[in-house]
């Protein structure tokens, strides 16, 4: 059986020496390593990982999250939350 994650293509990266004030949108699954002051959105999955910051709303596809969100998650899939998660 084919899992979720055995064909993930990442289209986008925020590296974690990254700031972006704005809002985010992209196409495709995005990788947050850095901190974003703004909200952010995909039409697939978006990973944050763990040393992520992201000071705002969510919204994709599937959302696996290691890292910290001040804002609501979205997500018409799934929401993973790991133990180093602050939501």
């Amino acid at each position: 059986m084919k899992r979720f994650f055995d064909d993930v293509t990442i289209r986008t990266i925020v590296g974690d020496e990254t700031r972006i004030v704005g809002d985010l949108n992209v196409a495709g699954v995005l990788r947050l390593d850095g901190d974003v002051d703004g909200n952010v959105a995909s039409n697939a999955c978006i990973m944050i990982g763990e040393n992520a910051r992201v000071n705002g709303n969510i919204k994709a596809d599937s959302v696996i999250a290691r890292g910290v969100v001040k804002g609501d998650i979205l997500a018409e899939k799934t929401v993973s939350l790991y133990s180093s998660a602050v939501v």
